[in-house]
């Protein structure tokens, strides 16, 4: 599947270096179209019983100011957005007319909403969200939102770290354990994978019988243009995770490319283990699917 539309929640500043800087290298070289968008939270109040007159007429106010405050916040927002498409000679226009621009480009969205339900929304139709992260200090709504995107958007997500994703990856790592989500992963990476000077699929302890090894897959992605070789590391007593993070970092990934997985199938869903750590300590870009 080709990446043409690159999806960038913009709730805050940050986002604006943090998330849509890499959202626009990635679009540079994919020729794809990045949509920054922006949820203005409503306030929804009821008067209490009681001195309703009163009531209603503080509510009112005070909405009033929110309002405000949701106006302000959201101008400064799209400045910072077209401050980054002009530095990085991104033309902004409307996502339809891309399909007749053969370069990167971008555009403004601006709606009210809920978060973070209408943000996992509107990535169901694009082909990436590109999230900021936040690492051990990531706060309750920022895990609500990487968390509400990842499962329930059907679409790749990519977790930036403070670092940052100036340049396309060269090295890139893919965990491979033959499931359901570790497939969704390598190939919703597919496109970037193939732009990678080498690409290794690494394996934690050998997969189960019945499902495919990790050569199976690299000979899969050499069938797909990509530079794949395959790679085994066994773990003693250490968690997984942590084993499979120090052997991406000592083959030098810029990358990574990891299924994402969850304990709770029911919608008040928690990350898995493995995932909420790459989340939490990875200082390496992370692709995620589910």
């Amino acid at each position: 599947m080709a990446i043409k539309t690159i999806l960038v929640p913009m709730q805050t500043e940050a986002a604006a270096t943090e998330a849509l800087e890499p959202a626009i290298v990635l679009a540079k070289a994919l020729n794809a179209h990045v949509v920054a968008h922006h949820i203005r939270q409503r306030p929804t109040l009821a008067a209490p019983s009681g001195y309703e007159p009163l009531a209603v007429a503080y509510i009112r106010e005070n909405s009033d100011e929110f309002v405000k405050e949701q106006n302000r916040h959201s101008e400064a927002l799209k400045a910072e957005f077209l401050v980054a498409c002009e530095e990085q000679s991104v033309r902004v226009i409307l996502p339809e007319e891309h399909a007749h621009n053969k370069a990167a480009s971008a555009s403004w969205r601006d709606e009210e909403g809920n978060l973070p339900y209408d943000v996992a929304r509107a990535a169901r139709l694009a082909d990436l969200t590109v999230l900021q992260g936040s690492g051990e200090d990531a706060s309750m709504s920022e895990i609500a939102l990487a968390e509400e995107v990842l499962f329930q958007s059907a679409r790749p997500v990519l977790i930036v770290p403070n670092e940052g994703l100036r340049k396309l990856p060269e090295t890139i790592v893919v965990g491979w354990d033959g499931g359901l989500e570790a497939a969704r992963a390598m190939n919703s990476a597919l496109p970037v994978l193939q732009q990678a000077r080498k690409v290794i699929v690494l394996t934690i302890d050998k997969p189960k019988l019945a499902t495919p090894d990790a050569e199976s897959a690299a000979a899969y992605l050499c069938m797909h243009d990509v530079n794949a070789t395959f790679d085994e590391v066994s773990r003693v007593k250490e968690k997984k995770e942590t084993v499979f993070y120090e052997a991406a970092r000592d083959r030098g990934a810029d990358l990574l490319v990891i299924g994402g997985y969850s304990h709770n199938r029911w919608r008040e869903t928690v990350l898995g283990g493995f995932t909420r750590y790459m989340l939490r300590h990875a200082d390496i870009p992370v692709l995620l699917a589910h």
